[in-house]
């Protein structure tokens, strides 16, 4: 067996060599662009970023669910009425924010979700969620029995 490859098989590996060049060529063009899209959380999106499953869950569980499309000026009177702002786009106007403040004093409620969700909510209206960095801190900060507090970030004696 010698070393060197003959005229057939280097034409053989030469073919080869280009097919996969062109197959990856073009992979790399046609393929999706991946990490560069982003998909917004939306009720009609079923992808890892969509909100598909969840509408269509409180749908099936019996819960009148309804997507909204329109400004928050235009929001129902109804009291009983949840409105998830999940990374609503655009900033909201002052009628916008205004609206919401009625719906809400009406006795709707609003979840605000994302980065931009929070700037629709009325300023006294936004709590943010901090989770405590340790149980004991966490158990430190409710009332023991008998309405008293646990001292410091200490754990109470037994």
């Amino acid at each position: 067996m010698s070393g060197s490859l003959t005229a057939g098989d280097r034409k053989l590996l030469l073919a080869a060599g280009a097919g996969s060049l062109l197959l990856i060529t073009l992979s790399i063009m046609l393929g999706p662009a991946g990490a560069t899209t982003s998909e917004s959380p939306t009720t009609y999106g079923a992808g890892s970023g969509g909100a598909k499953a969840v509408y269509l869950l409180l749908h099936a569980a019996g819960y009148p669910v309804k997507r909204w499309e329109q400004s928050p000026r235009d929001l129902p009177g109804d009291a009983n009425a949840t409105l998830i702002l999940a990374e609503p786009e655009g900033a909201p106007t002052t009628q916008e924010r205004s609206a919401l403040d009625q719906f809400i004093e009406r006795g709707g409620r609003v979840i605000a979700a994302g980065a931009s969700g929070a700037f629709f909510l009325p300023q006294h209206r936004v709590t943010p969620l901090t989770a405590p960095t340790t149980l004991t801190e966490s158990v430190s900060s409710r009332p023991t029995s008998a309405g008293a507090r646990s001292s410091g970030g200490r754990r109470p004696r037994l």
